[in-house]
């Protein structure tokens, strides 16, 4: 008896040892040469069945043994020796492979109609219509990836400088995220494939190693630079390699970054129409103011009530224009400073615009406002008599007392020629001649001679209070030529004064104001002190006096300005008892004008006379006496608006790296039409093609690709170890390492051919 150890546990066995294989019965007694690529199934009698992969020669199973053979089954029968009792027989079935022991009905195999085996018959090496129409869908589906990115790099070329709109734009953006995400994908896909096309071609032709590496292992970005720097290949390959796929991540930045928005100016022309303030008054007419002094009122009311950010804004509360007061002499142009303070503004009601078109509108208008000059003030106490006593307008004949205050109200209401009552008064001490008396000044615009200057008188009449204040103010109609810029869009309209000097037209004398006319100063000086109501003898002060105290609305409607403690106009400093007089004064007359014109209402804009028309289309822009009340003036707009804007630099990235794709996918299916043989790289397939150490499902199957042999052997078990040599895994036959120690073996094998790995066990 042999003392070589048996590879399974030293058991009883009761039966004979059949082996089944391909050989003859001249040929039997080779058959230890080939045990070593069997499949052995050992069958106890307290178990089904078992597998036990043989790694040596018969000698392993011990000696001596008897062999009898049956000639016509061609099998081998074999008493074998090597346990605790020799002459005690084993069952040991022998297969090709596990395969074709799995598929035994004998041994409990599956049973299945698929064959276990590939057909063994030799095919000619052509491709069939199937592979054609592979072939053919395959290269196409390269080609059909580098489209989209192609019609990317249009679709920007041709919106660049074209005005944005807000669907194409998000459209597009998203368009160029996505196809930052996708691009390095369908690069490495086409890139990758034609690497392993050209690689596939270049060993069916014969090519080095060192190439057929550089090309396998060049199928990603990071793997086409480790790859040259593992192989230590630096060549031209080398260099194409990295730069092509380069391209992969400069293509997805690029399409991140070729779109991109800017602002365009656009310079046009456009008329602007606007309020002609030295058109005539609305109360030029009797019992005229009836019809719209409600309308007056409440507009002349809201506007000295109104928030503090529209006091201070340039704007109104229905969006017209307020004009500041002229600070210089002269035909020079001087800058208004953006933020003023509200005193500043000639009027708290500003001029109506029309036709604003959207953009950056600049443009200059002419306009007219009363300036009061205030310089004799006097605050008095306790003594009622001082108070100037106004001859009433409607009692006297026009003009026969100049030199005599006038007008239509009275601080006595037991005066002779007293008709209304009001807190406060208001007194002129000429008007023009009789003649004129429902004129204005541009219609005198031709009169010569000398004009006295105008002096209005202030009073109030606060009784309760035992205080009031008389002012005496001079009076100048002034004419100033303001530069407007109005920025309009589809939301909002902004308008502001940036430039002021005087007007360089011509104009009627500067003494000649509104209240200069003692018709139309009838209706004012006695309507206007009443338009807030009349407090006197009520011991509070209307908000007309509110506002001359100050401004702020948030003082105004307090207690103490309604009941007036501590607080007397007199003690202002003239200067600005002028200039808020005179806002609301030229308040009031403008809003006289065409009071139905000054709501904001934009469909106005559309009915304004325009400068080749006749008529007006509304009446609401003429006179009482049938003149056009509006102006018009020609005025540069500039209109900003986003617009695409491409960058050519990144385009022309994009555009090459699709170009390098869209070649490299024709240089694919070059080579793929021009290779014959099955295509085995880069599958893990090909490490059973030609192994000694893997069973194969049967003769043949050298023209299998890839895929096809993972397909048949997918339930191939693969280690890759220490694969069986002479009679131990791993053991070299014939050779010793240091001190003795054996010499291993690594390599591929199914999983009964090799062992495990052990760390420190020396391999060659």
């Amino acid at each position: 008896m042999s003392s070589a150890k048996p590879f399974w546990p030293a058991r009883r066995y009761k039966g004979l040892a059949i082996c089944h294989c391909h050989t003859t019965p001249e040929r039997s007694k080779e058959l230890h040469n080939i045990w070593f690529s069997l499949v052995f199934v050992v069958t106890p009698m307290s178990e089904r069945h078992a597998f036990v992969r043989t790694p040596t020669t018969p000698s392993f199973l011990g000696s001596p043994y008897e062999r009898k053979l049956d000639a016509s089954t061609h099998t081998d029968e074999f008493l074998i020796g090597g346990s605790e009792s020799a002459n005690e027989p084993w069952k040991l079935s022998a297969f090709e492979s596990i395969r074709s022991f799995k598929y035994n009905p004998v041994f409990g195999g599956k049973s299945t109609t698929r064959a276990p085996t590939w057909s063994p018959q030799p095919k000619r090496l052509q491709r069939t219509a199937l592979d054609w129409a592979s072939l053919v869908f395959y290269n196409a589906m390269t080609y059909l990836v580098t489209f989209p990115f192609f019609a990317l790099s249009a679709k920007v070329g041709l919106v660049n400088g074209k005005v944005t709109s807000p669907e194409t734009l998000q459209r597009l953006q998203n368009t160029t995220k996505m196809a930052a995400t996708v691009f390095p994908i369908a690069f490495a896909l086409v890139v990758g494939r034609t690497m392993s096309k050209v690689a596939a071609w270049h060993l069916e032709k014969g090519a080095r190693l060192q190439t057929l590496e550089q090309l396998m292992g060049s199928r990603t970005v990071f793997g086409a630079v480790r790859t040259q720097f593992m192989l230590s290949s630096y060549n031209l390959l080398a260099l194409a390699l990295v730069f092509i796929w380069a391209m992969s991540p400069l293509g997805g930045q690029a399409t991140l970054r070729i779109l991109e928005t800017s602002t365009q100016q656009d310079i046009a022309n456009s008329v602007v129409n606007y309020l002609d303030t030295t058109g005539p008054s609305s109360f030029q007419g009797t019992n005229s103011a009836t019809v719209f002094l409600a309308t007056l009122n409440g507009m002349y009311f809201s506007s000295l009530t109104a928030p503090n950010t529209v006091k201070s804004s340039s704007l109104d509360l229905w969006g017209n224009l307020k004009i500041p007061y002229l600070t210089s002499t002269g035909p020079d142009w001087v800058d208004v400073n953006a933020t003023i303070d509200p005193s500043e503004y000639s009027s708290v009601l500003g001029i109506p615009l029309f036709n604003v078109i959207d953009g950056v509108s600049v443009f200059e208008l002419e306009s007219t406002y009363m300036q009061l000059d205030c310089t004799n003030v006097t605050a008095v106490i306790g003594d009622a008599d001082v108070r100037v006593q106004f001859a009433n307008t409607t009692t006297h004949a026009i003009g026969t007392l100049n030199g005599t205050f006038q007008g239509a109200c009275c601080v006595d209401p037991n005066a002779p020629d007293c008709t209304a009552s009001t807190s406060w008064c208001l007194g002129v001490n000429n008007f023009a001649s009789s003649d004129y008396m429902w004129q204005r000044p541009a219609g005198l615009i031709n009169i010569t001679g000398e004009v006295p200057q105008t002096t209005l008188l202030y009073e109030d009449a606060p009784y309760n209070f035992g205080a009031n204040t008389v002012a005496e103010c001079q009076v100048t109609q002034r004419y100033v030529e303001s530069s407007v810029s109005c920025n309009k869009t589809s939301a909002l309209t902004s308008c502001a004064v940036v430039a002021q000097r005087e007007s360089q037209l011509a104009h009627a004398n500067s003494n000649l104001t509104w209240m200069s006319f003692s018709g139309v100063f009838d209706e004012i000086s006695s309507l206007m002190p009443a338009a807030t109501g009349s407090y006197q003898h009520s011991g509070m002060i209307d908000y007309t006096q509110k506002y001359v105290l100050n401004p702020n609305t948030s003082v105004i409607m307090t207690v103490d300005q309604e009941t007036g403690n501590n607080t007397v106009i007199g003690d202002l400093d003239p200067q600005l008892i002028g200039k808020r007089l005179g806002q609301l004064f030229n308040a009031y007359y403008i809003g006289s004008i065409a009071p139905f014109t000054m709501n904001g209402d934009p469909e106005l804009g559309q009915q304004v006379l325009q400068p080749n028309n006749a008529t007006l289309a509304n009446p609401v822009f003429t006179s009482i006496t049938g003149e056009n009340l509006i102006n018009s003036v020609n005025a540069s707009v500039t209109t900003e608006s986003e617009i695409y804007k491409c960058s050519w630099r990144w385009l022309g990235i994009l555009v090459v790296a699709t170009l390098i794709m869209f070649v490299l996918a024709v240089v694919g299916t070059y080579y793929d039409v021009r290779r014959h043989t099955p295509e085995i790289l880069g599958f893990c397939s090909t490490l059973t093609r030609d192994s000694k150490y893997v069973t194969q499902p049967g003769p043949g199957g050298s023209l299998l690709e890839g895929f096809e042999r993972a397909r048949w052997m997918k339930d191939v078990q693969l280690r890759f170890g220490d694969v069986y040599a002479d009679g131990e895994a791993g053991l070299m036959a014939g050779e010793a390492g240091v001190d003795g120690e054996h010499v291993r073996s690594l390599g591929v094998a199914e999983v009964q051919m090799a062992a495990r790995v052990r760390p420190g066990r020396l391999y060659a």
